[in-house]
């Protein structure tokens, strides 16, 4: 059921589609079953789909004041760090987040496996974001063997 409500909402609105991270992973499976018919449905009826699509992307419209309803999702994470409700506080703050951008860049740059690297630091900060373990992930990716050294030239 999950899994159905979430495919339902991403295909009417696709600001839900996020939501599929958080899902259980049977919903998440349902959703994406539910998803693919709904492709499918899409693809059989193509030129009825296409010209909705045209007439939703080229209709004038003014500015929908309901869409700023959404920045009330950011009252609790704002609410947590209260930092951020400072002004004196914003420009350190900006100093922080650059340095840490750096910081992460230049050890993205000199990691042996940047690939690797990236995956572990968006999976990492993704579970602290969502509340999810990240000590676990830590572990999980430390136990991955590091590449081979290269092959001696010769």
């Amino acid at each position: 059921m999950g899994g159905g409500l979430w495919a339902l909402a991403t295909v009417l609105k696709w600001f839900p589609a996020p939501l599929w991270l958080i899902l259980p992973a049977r919903a998440r499976l349902w959703g994406l079953v539910w998803m693919a018919l709904a492709g499918l449905l899409s693809l059989a009826t193509w030129p009825q789909t296409v010209a909705q699509i045209q007439a939703a992307i080229a209709f004038p419209r003014p500015f929908r004041l309901d869409y700023l309803l959404l920045l009330w999702a950011c009252v609790p994470w704002v609410w947590m760090r209260p930092r951020l409700m400072e002004p004196s506080e914003w420009r350190p703050l900006g100093r922080e987040i650059v340095a840490s951008a750096k910081s992460q860049w230049r050890e993205f740059r000199s990691a042996d496996r940047p690939i690797h690297a990236a995956v572990v630091w968006i999976g990492l900060h993704t579970r602290s974001m969502l509340g999810i373990g990240a000590a676990t992930t830590a572990a999980a990716s430390e136990a991955v063997p590091a590449a081979p050294p290269p092959a001696p030239a010769g």
